[in-house]
C-alpha cells in the first residue's frame, strides 16, 4: 500500500477517479480530506491536498505519480 498527495498544481485536481488511467491492479482504496475517511467510488473527484491510499504493487510507483501528476513523494506503508 502507498500513500500518495494529490499536489495543488496537479491536472487532475478536480477530475473522476474514473478518469485516472490506471491499470486493473491499481487500486484507491481511500482518501483522507479534510481529516474525513472517504471510501471512493468512480465519480469521486479529486481535491487539492488529498491523501490516497493506493493498493498496487511496488513496481505501479512511477505510473501512480504520472497519472496523479504529483511533485509529492509517494510513501510505502508497511
Amino acid at each position: 500500500m502507498f500513500e500518495v498527495t494529490v499536489d495543488e498544481r496537479s491536472a487532475n485536481v478536480g477530475k473522476k477517479i474514473s478518469e485516472l488511467n490506471f491499470d486493473k491492479d491499481v487500486l484507491i482504496s481511500s482518501i483522507v480530506r479534510n481529516g474525513q475517511i472517504i471510501f471512493p467510488k468512480g465519480d469521486t473527484k479529486l481535491k487539492e491536498n488529498d491523501i490516497l491510499f493506493v493498493l498496487t504493487h511496488i513496481s505501479k510507483i512511477k505510473e501512480i505519480k504520472k497519472n496523479i501528476n504529483t511533485q509529492k513523494p509517494v510513501t510505502a506503508l508497511s
